[in-house]
C-alpha cells in the first residue's frame, strides 16, 4: 500500500473441513457447494486469497481447480486444522501443511493462517524460521472461551521478536467487532455499514470466509450446542449472499479496492508502514 489514502478489501477463505472440524463427525460437503460462492466471486471480481490446509491438498480435492479458475492465490492453513492442541503439536501439524503445500503447487507459501484465531509465539518463530512472509491469524478482539487479543494492534505490524508481519483479520473501529462472512450474516449488513458509518472504516480490510458461511450442509446438526446457536441464522436462512453481498456492494461505493493479501503483504514490508510490535511469551489462551 505505498499510497496511505488508497482504501483496500482483501477477500480471504479458510478452506478447511466443515465448520473448522468442530463437528462430533470430519465432512468436507461445503467444498461441493460452491456454484454460488464462484458467481458471487466473478460478479464482483473479488481477489480472493485461500488459506488451504494440507488435508485439501493431499485429497486433490477438485474445488482447488474450480478456486484457481477464479484466479484466487493460495496459502497454508495447517494440515488438519487442529484445535485446542499445545504448541509443539501446532506447529508439527504447520510443518506438515507447509510441506503438503509445497508437494502440490512446487514452491513454498508466503503467508499463514492458524485455526480460529489461535497462536502462539511459538508458532511465530517457526514460521520465521520457516521463511514465510507473514501471518494473518489475529482477531484483535475478544471471544470468550477462546481468545482475548484486546492487546494487539487491528492493523498490520511487524513482530519484534522476528520481523514477521502479521496483518489481522479486521474489526470494526473502537468496538472491535469481527468483519467476516459469518458475523455478517448473524448479526446482518445492515448492522455493519451502520457501524461503519458512525464509527469508520479501516483503509486496509482483511475480510474471512468459509464456503459454509454460505450453504447449508449435515455437519451443522453435529455441532456443539453454542457453535449451532452462533450459526442457526447462517444455516436456516434461504439466501445465505444476500448481506454478504449487500456490504460487498457497499465497500465499492465507498471506494475500496480489492486486492489480494499476499500482495499488500509484500507492499506494506517495502513501503515500511507496518509497525514494530513487542510480545510477551503467550498471545492465546
Amino acid at each position: 500500500m505505498k499510497n496511505g489514502t488508497k482504501k483496500i478489501a482483501c477477500f480471504t477463505l479458510d478452506l478447511e473441513a466443515d465448520y473448522a472440524g468442530m463437528p462430533s463427525k470430519e465432512s468436507f460437503d461445503s467444498l461441493d457447494r460452491t456454484e454460488k460462492f464462484e458467481e458471487m466471486v466473478t460478479k464482483y471480481g473479488l481477489k480472493l486469497t485461500t488459506f488451504v490446509t494440507g488435508a485439501i491438498l493431499d485429497r486433490h480435492h477438485p474445488v482447488l481447480d474450480r478456486l484457481k479458475a477464479l484466479g484466487s492465490r493460495f496459502e497454508t492453513h495447517t494440515y488438519s486444522h487442529p484445535l485446542k492442541k499445545p504448541p509443539r503439536e501446532k506447529i508439527a501439524d504447520i510443518e506438515r501443511g507447509i510441506e503438503a503445500y509445497e508437494h502440490y503447487f512446487g514452491e513454498r507459501p508466503t503467508g499463514y493462517r492458524a485455526p480460529q484465531g489461535i497462536i502462539s509465539m511459538d508458532e511465530i518463530r517457526f514460521l520465521s524460521e520457516q521463511g514465510l512472509l507473514y501471518s494473518s491469524s489475529i482477531f484483535p478482539a475478544y471471544l470468550p472461551g477462546r481468545y482475548n487479543n484486546l492487546r494487539f494492534p487491528t492493523q498490520p505490524f511487524i513482530y519484534r521478536e522476528t520481523g514477521l508481519l502479521e496483518i489481522p483479520l479486521s474489526v470494526i473501529p473502537w468496538i472491535r467487532f469481527p468483519v467476516t462472512a459469518s458475523h455478517v450474516n448473524l448479526f446482518s449488513s445492515t448492522l455493519y455499514m451502520l457501524l461503519m458509518r458512525v464509527l469508520g472504516c479501516p483503509r486496509l480490510l482483511n475480510i474471512c470466509m468459509h464456503l459454509y458461511d454460505f450453504c447449508a450442509v449435515p455437519a451443522y446438526h453435529m455441532l456443539p450446542l453454542k457453535e449451532k446457536i452462533g450459526y442457526s441464522r447462517t444455516h436456516r436462512r434461504g439466501n445465505k449472499f444476500s448481506d454478504f453481498e449487500i456490504l460487498v456492494r457497499y465497500l465499492i461505493s465507498n471506494g475500496y479496492q480489492f486486492a489480494y493479501l499476499g500482495e499488500t503483504a509484500h507492499s506494506i514490508m517495502h513501503s515500511g508502514q507496518a509497525t514494530s510490535w513487542g510480545n510477551s511469551k503467550r498471545i492465546s489462551p
